[in-house]
């Protein structure tokens, strides 16, 4: 199982939505997170990152549009060819089927 942090100072509109640990057939490269932006407005994710088990910081123009989603994964091209689309960007690390931690930080590290 994997841990989940809530971050307790980010802004609770945007929220880790799943989590692909245990990808089909043990394809570990096709592992993923994805980010669900609840709130009314869009939000821009500049000097957001994930920590914990995997790290990824997500760039200056990484906006997530109000109701949007948006995956991260461990390999691009993997994660293209297993689920037809491209993902926003790529972490570095992999997630621990046993056990793992995720947190999601805003700019503030919060």
């Amino acid at each position: 199982a994997v841990l989940l942090l809530a971050a307790g100072a980010a802004p609770a509109s945007v929220v880790i939505n799943e989590v692909m640990y245990n990808a089909p057939d043990d394809l570990d490269d096709v592992q993923f997170i994805e980010l669900h932006n609840a709130g009314a407005k869009a939000r821009p994710l500049a000097g957001w990152k994930l920590a914990g088990g995997i790290a990824h910081a997500f760039p200056a123009e990484a906006v997530l549009p109000a109701g949007g989603y948006l995956v991260v994964c461990k390999d691009a091209k993997a994660f293209r060819r297993t689920y037809g689309f491209d993902a926003a960007g790529a972490f570095t690390g992999s997630l621990d089927s046993r056990k793992d931690t995720i947190r999601l930080l805003d700019k503030g590290g919060k």
